[in-house]
C-alpha cells in the first residue's frame, strides 16, 4: 500500500495539479523534497545541500504570484543561511527572475514533437518508419498498463530496471527525474515493449503535464538483448498512443548544451558552458541522445539555470550535482534546520 500523503504533501499536489504546466512540475511530487509555499497559493519545491538551495524549475502556482513567489523563496532562504537557485526553468519567467536580482543561463532544451505533424511519410522519416514497420511485423507490441500495476509486472520491471542500472555502471539520480520507487512506478501509467515470445523487454513510465495537453515520460529503462531499431518502434508507438488519446504534443524530455552552436556576442560564462558541455558530450552520451530525439524533429525549448551571481556559481554547480546524485538534505532534515517562512518577504507584503 502508498505511504498516505502528509498535509504539506497533499496541499502540494492540490496546487500542482491546478497549476502546473510542464513535465518539471510532476516531478516535484516526487522523493523527499522540501516545499515553501508563497502566501498567494504558488508552490516552489526543492533541495538543500551545504548552503545552497536548490528549487526545481519555475514557481507553481497563480501567475499573477510569480514575482512574489521568488522574491519570497529568496528571503526565505536567506533567513536559514542558504543561497538561492532555480534549476530547468523555462523562458517565461526570466524577466521576473533578472528583476528579482538573479542570474541565468541556458543549461539544456527540452525536445517536443507536434502529434499533429507527426508522420512516417517522407524521405526524412524513412529510418524509424523502416525499423517500427520491421519489428512490428516481427511481432513486437506495444501495450499500455494503468494503474495499479500488478505485482507481477512491477517486479518484472524493476528486474529490467536494476539490471539496466548495472549494465550502465550508474545509479538512480534523485532530482530531475524519478526513480524506481514501487510505490510511484505501481501508480504510474507504464508502456512497455514485448518480445514475440511475449517477454516485457523494455518500459517507461509516463508523466502527465497538467493544464497543458501534453504527455511526457521519466524513466526509460530495456533489457540488453533488444533488437536494433527496438527505441524506435518504443516513441513511435508512444506517438501513436498519444495522438490516438487527443493529446497535441509529447515532450521527449531534455538534452545537454553538447549539440549547441554558439556566437562570440554571448556573454563569456555562457559560452564557457557550451564549451564544457562539448567537452563532456563523448563522456556522457549527449550527442547520442540529441541525435535519436533529432530524427523525430522536436521543437527545441530552452531549460535555464537561474542563480544569484557569478561568484555563487561554483557553489551552486556543485549542489546540484550532490542533490541529484541523492545527497541532498531531504524533507524530515531540511526541516529540523529551516526557520519558518512567517517573515518572509512575500509574507510582509501581505501584511
Amino acid at each position: 500500500m502508498q505511504t498516505p500523503l502528509t498535509s504539506e504533501q497533499a496541499r502540494a499536489r492540490q496546487i500542482v495539479e491546478t497549476y502546473g504546466r510542464s513535465s518539471i512540475a510532476f516531478l516535484t511530487l516526487i522523493g523527499g523534497k522540501n516545499f515553501y509555499f508563497s502566501q498567494r497559493g504558488s508552490l516552489i519545491a526543492y533541495t538543500a545541500h551545504g548552503k545552497v538551495a536548490v528549487a526545481l524549475g519555475d514557481p507553481i502556482g497563480p501567475s499573477e504570484d510569480r514575482d512574489q513567489a521568488i522574491t519570497g523563496f529568496r528571503s526565505y532562504c536567506a533567513q536559514n543561511g542558504w543561497i538561492a537557485a532555480f534549476c530547468m526553468v523555462g523562458s517565461d519567467y526570466l524577466e521576473d527572475y533578472k528583476l528579482a536580482g538573479f542570474n541565468y543561463l541556458l543549461v539544456g532544451y527540452d525536445a517536443v514533437v507536434n502529434l499533429h505533424d507527426f508522420t512516417l511519410q517522407g524521405n526524412a522519416r524513412s529510418s524509424y518508419r523502416k525499423r517500427y514497420n520491421r519489428l512490428r511485423k516481427q511481432g513486437y507490441q506495444f501495450v499500455l498498463h494503468q494503474p495499479p500495476l500488478s505485482k507481477a509486472l512491477l517486479d518484472k520491471l524493476h528486474q529490467i530496471s536494476d539490471t539496466w542500472l548495472k549494465r550502465i555502471s550508474g545509479s538512480e539520480k534523485r532530482f530531475f527525474n524519478g526513480w524506481f520507487d514501487p510505490d510511484y512506478i505501481r501508480s504510474s501509467y507504464v508502456a512497455t515493449v514485448g518480445s514475440p515470445q511475449g517477454e516485457t523487454i523494455a518500459f517507461a513510465n509516463l508523466a502527465p503535464e497538467y493544464l497543458l495537453n501534453e504527455i511526457s515520460i521519466d524513466l526509460v529503462r530495456y533489457v540488453q538483448a533488444c533488437p536494433s531499431g527496438m527505441m524506435d518502434f518504443f516513441f513511435v508507438s508512444l506517438f501513436y498512443w498519444a495522438k490516438e488519446q487527443g493529446y497535441d504534443t509529447f515532450n521527449l524530455g531534455g538534452c545537454e548544451l553538447g549539440q549547441h552552436s554558439y556566437d562570440s556576442s554571448e556573454p563569456v560564462i555562457q559560452r564557457m558552458i557550451y564549451f564544457l558541455f562539448k567537452k563532456l558530450a563523448w563522456l556522457y552520451g549527449y550527442k547520442g541522445l540529441y541525435d535519436f530525439k533529432r530524427k523525430f524533429q522536436p521543437t527545441w525549448k530552452g531549460l535555464y539555470l537561474v542563480y544569484p551571481g557569478f561568484v555563487h556559481l561554483p557553489a551552486v554547480g556543485y549542489a546540484i550535482a550532490r542533490i541529484d546524485a541523492g545527497r541532498g538534505r531531504g524533507t524530515i532534515e531540511a526541516k529540523k534546520t529551516a526557520r519558518p517562512a512567517e517573515k518572509t518577504e512575500d509574507t510582509l507584503q501581505q501584511s
